[in-house]
């Protein structure tokens, strides 16, 4: 499910391999129900314990990351870890971490990566910080774009031109341009056509 919602998804998941060795999580568009879309690559007898046990009721890196937005390591985290988590986790490889999480377009996403070595730097939490953002992005409804965005991109694929496009909307040619700012950015688009074009692919106008 996650493969077909993000692009070259394959590609991203090997990214996330090199950079988190002791394994990764990725949650979409969590909810009270959990995350829609989910992916574990941490070790398969970590995951059986972690559930066995209902860690999650305790762990401080998912409470951490449901009730904040942004990220920390895990040795950054203040949240008291009453059942040792942390502790059992280093048996496992998952000695250093980090969480990440985003809200885009009201969906909440979070990635949670771990290595053995070192603490992750801060180039590398950047990077890992893109790459959560721009599956989310993919990930959420619409692609993370808000209904001004989509407003635009609609009358842009009607081939309305921008001017046009802001007399229709009752908005000004910087509000449409500022829109269309946005929405490549989410969209990882070049040019405008390329982001219309992408929004219409994905049937998000």
């Amino acid at each position: 499910m996650i493969e077909s919602m993000i692009p070259n998804f394959e590609a991203e998941a090997a990214f996330l391999d090199h950079l988190a060795p002791s394994g990764y999580t990725l949650a979409f568009n969590v909810g009270f129900q959990g995350a829609e879309l989910f992916r574990s690559s941490f070790p398969q007898k970590w995951q059986e314990r972690y559930e066995s046990r209902a860690y999650y009721f305790t762990d401080p890196v998912l409470i951490w990351s449901i009730t904040k937005v942004g990220r920390k390591r895990w040795s950054e985290l203040k949240l008291p870890d009453v059942r040792g988590i942390f502790a059992e986790a280093k048996e496992f490889g998952l000695s250093y971490g980090v969480v990440i999480s985003t809200n885009i377009g009201g969906s909440k996403s979070v990635l949670t990566a771990a290595r053995d070595d070192r603490e992750f730097s801060d180039e590398e939490l950047d990077l890992l910080q893109a790459k959560l953002e721009y599956m989310a992005g993919c990930a959420s409804p619409k692609g993370g774009l808000s209904d001004g965005e989509l407003a635009v991109f609609r009358e842009l694929a009607n081939g309305a031109s921008i001017q046009e496009t802001a007399e229709t909307l009752g908005i000004s040619k910087a509000a449409v341009n500022k829109r269309i700012d946005k929405a490549k950015q989410k969209l990882h688009a070049k040019s405008t056509m390329q982001a219309v074009s992408i929004a219409a692919s994905k049937n998000y106008i």
